[in-house]
């Protein structure tokens, strides 16, 4: 009996908790023990080790994180490592090193080009016209002032330049003049007013009509013919004939779709007119039944061969969607498709076909099959025993020590010995180290604190998770940029930038902007200097006491050309009214050109015949009557 007890004795096998484990102990039906070994709630560790991830005590750090790089996509909840916080950080240093911005990105009121306190002027360039009127704040571009300076240009006429780097005007002989100034080709046209002294005989196709002044100098109305008749009538190359009763020698012999109204057409733009319609309608996309217009079929309706359709914008995705999808966007979803299989999953670049192979090392090629694989391999059950010795103890024998994910245990002489698995998977917390500067994995809140890499230098630790306290610190410098930069009123358009922001009522200056070309196409900014040119170069072309205002470039004239005048208008006028109480006038009528010659006195003789222009009711050629 001794003997049996002793070895009864020996038989007994006891379960007792270590570190981080809890052991609860039952008694079985038959009289045996059986022992629940689970992880505790909370545990605590210098150091924890999950494959190459190594969360330490000593440095309050988490290194050996695989996910080290950055496609501008989050997986939510992941911990993310310094080098992704170093390619966000690089990325948002060189937005912030390239971004133009306000010299203070509280006030925003003033933008130096360059940066504050440059004193190098830079190019702004493609900026689209701005509004031009009395309350603009709108940018101009170089070719809106070469568009000022050229209409400046063409209303003094003659051999007016406009410099192409500044925009000054210059003007010389105004009028034949001798003068380069409109004050003084006024003054000399003035002068001249006073010594005329005219005779004026008719041409063919013109009426003379001959009154007295009220001072008793002659005055002369010269007009064409209302009916005039002729046998030819050339205007250029442009011939309208008696003999042939046609309009022959029109330019406008092609067609670029453009209708110039009241213009007469020719044979060859009808041609082309022609021409071009059938060619459009072979080339056009069309409905298959123009009136239903529910079907279009590439290559023509009944067409079986597909035709390729490319540059398709991204259409949108959702339940109310219509547009038609691109390539990429089928790409999008196969990627993400493979993504989420992952493995040996790829991708057809022609058709987007995706193939699996091997799912998660089954064997299996289908998802199907992968987890039928595991499934039956999870239906076999545990072999629950130790790895060494001759115990074998099964699940629902008599000594039963249970673990959990967490727990191996190996059978001993006398006993079991338990230690944690390589996964642990604890439902509140695990500590690594002790006291307040521990790291805490917290189940509860599924957050990680205690992290001492709080500070961020712009230096990544490869594989170490990073911090919310780098992340502020990054996300502080991307608002700080935000905050100073000139942005587009609408990302996506890129087609206005409002100073101030968008909606933005308060002008801001803009500074230290390079000279901008002027010319027809420029679409760089002009600064102030390049508008004091122009306005400088008015100011010379007009002459006389002419005074710009320093603050807004406005030009004022006085007395121009000596004729108590303050407008170039008034001017002429006034030069005008004074050849006009001359001795004798002459005035031209409709369709009449005067030829002034000089009579033997000295008097002037004008010679009057019809224009190369001319404008009437009625011309008849023959009999054609236009």
């Amino acid at each position: 009996m001794t003997s049996v007890k002793d070895a009864a004795t020996k038989a007994k096998t006891t379960v007792t908790a270590g570190d981080n484990v809890v052991v609860t102990p039952t008694t079985n039906a038959d009289g045996s023990s059986n022992y629940q070994v689970a992880t505790a709630k909370d545990v605590n560790f210098d150091r924890v080790t999950v494959g190459s991830v190594v969360v330490d005590k000593a440095t309050n750090t988490i290194n050996g994180l695989s996910n080290k790089t950055w496609n501008g996509t989050a997986v939510s909840g992941q911990a993310a490592t310094e080098d992704q916080l170093q390619a966000v950080s690089d990325a948002q240093k060189a937005t912030d090193d390239a971004a133009v911005k306000y010299d203070n990105p509280l006030t925003k009121d003033k933008v130096t080009l360059g940066g504050a306190g440059s004193t190098t002027p830079v190019t702004l360039t493609n900026v689209k016209a701005g509004a031009v009127n009395s309350t603009s704040t709108d940018a101009i571009n170089g070719s809106q002032l070469h568009g000022v300076a050229d209409s400046v240009k063409n209303a003094i006429g003659g051999s007016t330049t406009i410099d192409a780097t500044t925009g000054a005007i210059t003007t010389s002989n105004i009028g034949g003049t001798g003068s380069n100034t409109i004050d003084g080709a006024i003054t000399s046209v003035k002068d001249a007013a006073t010594k005329a002294k005219t005779t004026v005989t008719a041409g063919d196709n013109v009426v003379v009509t001959p009154t007295t002044n009220a001072d008793g100098s002659s005055n002369y109305q010269v007009a064409t013919a209302k009916d005039v008749n002729f046998d030819k009538v050339t205007v250029g190359s442009v011939v309208v004939d008696k003999a042939t009763n046609t309009i022959n020698g029109l330019s406008n012999k092609t067609w670029n779709g453009t209708a110039v109204s009241g213009q007469a057409a020719t044979e060859d733009q009808l041609a082309a007119v022609d021409s071009k319609l059938g060619g459009l309608d072979d080339a056009a996309v069309k409905y298959d039944n123009p009136l239903t217009k529910d079907k279009v079929t590439l290559g023509g309706a009944g067409s079986t061969t597909p035709v390729t359709l490319t540059n398709v914008k991204a259409g949108a995705v959702n339940s109310s969607s219509t547009d038609a999808i691109n390539g990429s966007q089928l790409h999008g979803v196969a990627d993400s498709v493979k993504n989420a299989i992952g493995g040996a999953t790829t991708i057809d670049a022609t058709t987007g076909a995706v193939t699996t192979s091997n799912i998660g090392g089954t064997g299996s090629n289908t998802i199907d099959g992968a987890i039928t694989s595991v499934k039956a391999t999870t239906d076999k059950g545990i072999n629950f025993g130790g790895t060494t010795g001759k115990n074998n103890y099964a699940l629902g024998s008599d000594i039963n020590v249970k673990g959990d994910s967490n727990i191996t245990s190996t059978t001993v002489a006398g006993g079991v010995q338990l230690g944690l698995g390589d996964t642990l998977n604890v439902k509140d917390a695990i500590n690594v180290g002790s006291g307040t500067s521990k790291i805490k994995i917290d189940g509860t809140t599924n957050t990680i604190g205690g992290l001492s890499n709080k500070t961020w230098n712009g230096t990544a630790v490869s594989g170490q998770a990073a911090t919310e306290d780098q992340l502020q610190a990054v996300s502080d410098a991307q608002k700080a940029t935000d905050d100073a930069a000139v942005k587009y009123d609408d990302p996506l358009t890129k087609d206005k930038v409002t100073l101030g922001g968008a909606g933005s009522t308060t002008p801001v200056t803009l500074t230290n902007v390079k000279a901008g070309a002027v010319n027809s196409s420029s679409t760089d900014a002009i600064n102030g200097s390049q508008l004091h040119g122009v306005a400088d170069s008015v100011k010379n072309a007009i002459g006389g006491s002419t005074t710009i205002d320093a603050t807004t470039g406005a030009i004022t004239t006085s007395n121009i050309g000596g004729t108590g005048s303050n407008t170039i208008d008034g001017a002429i006028t006034s030069v005008k009214d004074a050849a006009t109480k001359a001795k004798t006038t002459v005035t031209a009528g409709d369709n009449v050109v005067v030829t002034p010659t000089t009579n033997a006195d000295g008097s002037s003789n004008y010679q009057v015949a019809t224009a190369k222009d001319v404008n009437f009711d009625k011309v008849t050629v023959g009999s054609v009557v236009v």
